[in-house]
């Protein structure tokens, strides 16, 4: 479109901001009473609650697969966000306040905890610039699934696992295959950790250095 010479294009990423914390475990399980959350026991959903972060097809996958994890919602209402949790109590009957957590402000300080505390971390969003949601759950090392689309693979590299995010049953899948197998978890915690290094602080400054570098 602009005509450049591929040479001289850098790509220098967003940094992560929310930093890891040493927290103990049992701090992580005392705040998720707050709560009523146990421990590796939910599955966590962190972005605007609009179309575009396909929520809507999560909450479906989530009400096929027979699991005591609660599914934890974390974000602000946005455009058309009816649509995407308004059949809760359709889909659970009556006791989706206990299937399903919708948290609207959640401090940054506090979504470190959620982040540590969950089983895994699911974000198969319809299309996303960067995607700073996941690489703030492997910051954590909470295992990810998220999007075989738009920026999301550049973002997560092997440190994932992939759905259409069109295919409810593909995020089913993903989701069982998750809770079935807790060692693909931890291979993908730890992948997470060494992925999320490529977005340091450092890194950026870096890169950033060496763009200008180039330039002048």
């Amino acid at each position: 479109v602009f005509n450049i010479a591929p040479e001289r294009v850098h790509v220098t990423y967003q940094p992560i901001v929310l930093k890891p914390s040493a927290v103990e475990e049992d701090r992580i399980t005392k705040f998720l009473k707050l709560y009523k959350l146990e421990l590796k026991k939910y599955i966590l959903f962190v972005g605007a609650i609009e179309p575009k972060k396909n929520l809507k097809r999560v909450i479906d996958a989530y009400a096929e697969i027979d699991t005591d994890m609660q599914l934890v919602i974390v974000g602000k209402k946005g455009w058309l966000w009816e649509n995407e949790i308004g059949r809760l109590e359709f889909l659970f009957g009556k006791n989706f306040v206990r299937k399903v957590k919708v948290l609207e402000y959640v401090s940054s300080k506090d979504l470190r905890y959620f982040y540590s505390g969950a089983y895994c971390f699911v974000f198969p969003s319809l299309y996303e610039g960067f995607g700073l949601p996941p690489l703030e759950a492997m910051n954590f090392g909470c295992p990810i699934i998220t999007s075989n689309s738009s920026s999301l693979p550049e973002i997560c590299g092997d440190a994932a696992l992939y759905v259409n995010p069109y295919d409810v049953d593909d995020i089913r899948e993903k989701i069982e295959k998750l809770i079935n197998y807790p060692e693909i978890g931890a291979k993908l915690s730890e992948a997470g950790r060494e992925r999320v290094k490529l977005f340091s602080r450092d890194n950026y400054v870096k890169n950033l250095y060496k763009a200008y570098s180039a330039v002048l």
